[in-house]
């Protein structure tokens, strides 16, 4: 049985643009980032109808995809840079795009998201300043193989 470290699985970001970006546009964020959450949210239905026995139905009628970002601020890193620029930036200036390849390396995993909640520099006057965001999709992400 395969398992795999979280580290494998990468994220990158890029500046809006009406086109995807290519992937050389595209910055880590990696450096010094010590966790990266999965944070979706499913929207769902519940229902019963005559059609079956009355048991309580649930459907999923949507997906709210979000990654919530956190480690330590390196104003250096191209990455954490960007997103710190669009901290005080409101409506379509927050938004970015956001890739992750899975941690197979099969699949590029991509679409235009909105940074939220940015932190990039606090905490504690002895401890290194916090970096965090959330990334979350605007629409369902596209899925892609991925090119290597």
């Amino acid at each position: 049985m395969a398992r795999n470290k979280n580290a494998k699985r990468q994220h990158f970001v890029a500046p809006y643009a009406t086109d995807v970006p290519a992937m050389a546009e595209f910055m880590p964020l990696s450096r010094f980032i010590t966790e990266i959450t999965d944070s979706s949210e499913d929207t769902t239905d519940e229902f019963a109808d005559y059609a079956g026995d009355g048991t309580v139905t649930t459907d999923v009628i949507g997906i709210q995809e979000s990654w919530d970002v956190s480690g330590t601020f390196d104003v250096t890193d191209p990455a954490q840079a960007f997103i710190a620029g669009l901290k005080r930036e409101i409506g379509t200036a927050r938004k970015l795009w956001h890739m992750i390849v899975d941690s197979n390396g099969n699949e590029e995993i991509y679409g235009v998201a909105t940074a939220l909640n940015i932190i990039a520099g606090s905490g504690a006057a002895e401890e290194h300043e916090e970096f965090s965001c959330t990334l979350q999709f605007d629409q369902r992400p596209e899925v892609r193989p991925h090119a290597g």
